[in-house]
């Protein structure tokens, strides 16, 4: 009975000191939400709620769009062959770092978080093996690019293309050009000569002998204007000059070195020859070792010398005309002046002339007076 009425005061709602629900949790949400509407019935409230629910929606919306977003790519590689493309990828797939192909250029990117973890793991597996193309380069240029963006651009994909020449040699893992080329001015007179360097990653134990080296020089000049075979430098992953200075007189170059090596095989061979028939084979040693000079040098020259010239004869012939009494020709120019003489005509001469004449010069003198 005690129990009865004592869950009866607590049911009774007239009885305000009974025990209820309605003076706990109610009794404050009531008051809760009694406080809100007040707070919602204020007319500044009432004025500024279309642009609190305009803020609201935006901030929801951005939420969502944080949350479901994919996350910036960056481009990994581009103009990459299939081949290396293939390889690439399945390397990332393996590696469980997501990737994208762009289907107008083909490009590979990934997000920017995976980004060098890619390329760590493809460096660690070698990949990729060929340089990427020139026309990548081309096709990612923006509009209205300056001169000099554009000619950085250019200088690029030129590298880019002869390093990708340069790798189809069998020996040859990668490579890298790099072009000294000035920019053409018509305010400089005198410019410097256009160099390159090109930097090889061989295969291991793998060596370039002297013709291939050459044929990468002879590469490298003829795609440049005015690039000279002498003014490219090749060197190996090992810091190994490849390429020839010019300087093969120096002591210790690579043309005396080959020079020496030659004479001492040779030697070497004669020794071997000579005692395989009285010995055996591989029942003697022989090793030999050159001593080569080349400080002698031989000059053939011939010089003409030009002050030191003298004159061993002269001839000379001189002739003039007088006309009579000594005096120098003269008179009006023309037909008649360039007309060769008339014919000389001759007139009979009356007797004793020959005679007068003869007195007139003196006595003659016969030939014995002369003696």
């Amino acid at each position: 009975m005690a129990d009865q009425n004592s869950a009866g005061q607590a049911l009774n709602p007239s009885n305000p000191n009974a025990l209820s629900p309605s003076n706990g949790g109610f009794a404050n949400a009531g008051g809760a939400v009694g406080s809100l509407q007040s707070f919602f019935k204020q007319p500044a409230i009432g004025r500024a709620m279309p642009l609190i629910i305009l803020s609201a929606v935006l901030v929801a919306a951005i939420s969502v769009w944080l949350v479901l977003r994919e996350p910036p790519q960056r481009d990994l590689f581009r103009g990459l062959p299939d081949n290396d493309k293939s390889a690439v990828m399945q390397a990332l797939q393996v590696a469980n770092i997501p990737y994208e192909v762009d289907d107008d250029t083909g490009t590979l990117t990934v997000s920017k978080q995976d980004y060098h973890s890619a390329k760590i793991e493809l460096a660690g597996q070698g990949l990729p093996r060929s340089a990427p193309s020139g026309d990548a380069i081309m096709s990612s240029m923006p509009m209205g690019a300056s001169r000099a963006v554009e000619s950085e651009k250019l200088r690029n994909a030129r590298e880019m293309d002869l390093a990708r020449s340069i790798e189809a040699i069998d020996s040859v893992l990668s490579a890298r050009v790099h072009l000294a080329v000035e920019q053409p001015s018509i305010f400089l007179r005198d410019r410097n000569e256009p160099s390159a360097s090109v930097i090889l990653h061989l295969a291991s134990s793998a060596r370039l002998d002297e013709k291939e080296t050459q044929a990468i020089l002879n590469l490298v000049a003829s795609s440049v204007p005015g690039l000279s075979a002498s003014n490219v430098s090749v060197i190996d992953q090992n810091g190994r000059l490849l390429s020839s200075t010019g300087d093969d007189g120096s002591p210790g170059s690579d043309a005396q070195l080959k020079v020496k090596a030659a004479i001492e095989d040779r030697y070497r061979q004669s020794l071997a020859s000579l005692l395989t028939p009285l010995v055996g084979p591989g029942n003697f040693v022989a090793e030999v070792t050159a001593d080569v000079n080349f400080d002698e040098k031989q000059a053939t020259s011939e010089t003409y010398p030009v002050d030191g010239s003298v004159l061993r004869s002269e001839q000379g012939q001189t002739s003039s005309e007088f006309g009579a009494a000594g005096a120098d020709a003269g008179g009006i120019p023309g037909a008649l002046a360039n007309r060769p003489p008339d014919a000389a005509e001759f007139q009979d001469q009356p007797e004793g002339a020959e005679e007068q004449a003869a007195g007139a010069a003196g006595p003659r003198k016969t030939s014995e007076e002369y003696r």
